[in-house]
């Protein structure tokens, strides 16, 4: 049976890496166009992204051809596109609701260094002028969905699965796949392999993982600065003392927040089982 793997992210989990690893090294039939937002229209009018989309009609165009070929398709041939903007989007849960053959795929990334990847990308973007995610979530209700809402697995999960019970969880650089414990009761095997195979050609390709800043290293440099032991820009010795001020905040703040639950205990919450390709 003809099966279509539905990556609907959130954003910065490594979709991108993984949409390069399908198009590379797999058999799975894509869109002629990454992220062709065909099942998001409903959340991208709203969005602070719309007007940055390149070529939007045309993605459009493109995912409409990909869903009606797959909708068509008589073989066993299997599809997947990999579009982060789905996460939300209930016209995407809408479209994979009572389809035995549809899997969407929601990929885990640690949860305070997805909002901090995705808060810099906004950044880079210009698309964010605050100094920190802090004063973002703050200001906007858009930016606490970005940063915090999608950050919030337990959230994700339940939302999708009213939707679907072929919904599964991945987490790519630990190369572990995980479904409802009652569900895909069909082609388990043949499932996981398919997208575990996407994982295990990740070190061929180069994945950003992004870094983080040592906050004992910056204190120790500050520390210095301020007993003139050492000289630095006055500019960077300020941004060095907002940083930590803001990081500091951030990690208060994402202590206190429900999403900061590791991924095994909401595994376990919703019933879901982990699945090989052994």
């Amino acid at each position: 049976m003809k099966k279509l793997f539905l990556f609907v992210g959130p954003a910065k989990t490594l979709t991108s890496v993984l949409e390069k690893s399908a198009d590379k090294y797999s058999d799975l039939i894509l869109p002629k166009i990454k992220e062709t937002h065909f099942l998001s229209q409903d959340v991208l009018e709203k969005s602070y992204y719309k007007d940055i989309i390149p070529s939007f009609k045309k993605r459009f165009d493109i995912g409409k051809k990909f869903y009606d070929q797959f909708e068509k398709e008589f073989e066993k041939n299997n599809f997947a596109e990999f579009c982060p903007s789905y996460i939300l989007s209930k016209q995407a849960m809408k479209y994979c609701k009572n389809k035995n053959n549809v899997f969407p795929i929601i990929t885990y990334r640690e949860p305070n260094k997805r909002s901090i990847s995705h808060f810099l990308m906004d950044k880079r973007l210009g698309l964010n002028k605050n100094s920190s995610i802090e004063k973002s979530i703050n200001s906007s209700a858009d930016f606490y969905q970005q940063y915090f809402c999608l950050s919030d697995y337990d959230f994700l999960i339940k939302k999708w699965l009213k939707f679907s019970d072929n919904l599964l969880i991945l987490d790519p650089l630990k190369k572990k796949l995980y479904c409802l414990a009652k569900g895909i009761n069909h082609d388990k095997e043949i499932v996981s392999e398919i997208i575990l195979s996407l994982c295990d050609n990740l070190e061929k390709l180069e994945i950003n993982k992004g870094f983080d800043i040592n906050n004992n290293f910056l204190k120790g440099i500050y520390r210095l600065y301020i007993k003139s032991e050492i000289k630095i820009n006055s500019k960077l010795a300020n941004f060095i003392k907002k940083f930590l001020k803001s990081k500091s905040k951030y990690n208060e703040l994402i202590n206190n927040n429900q999403f900061n639950k590791n991924l095994e205990s909401i595994i376990l919450e919703n019933n879901f089982i982990e699945i090989s390709n052994e």
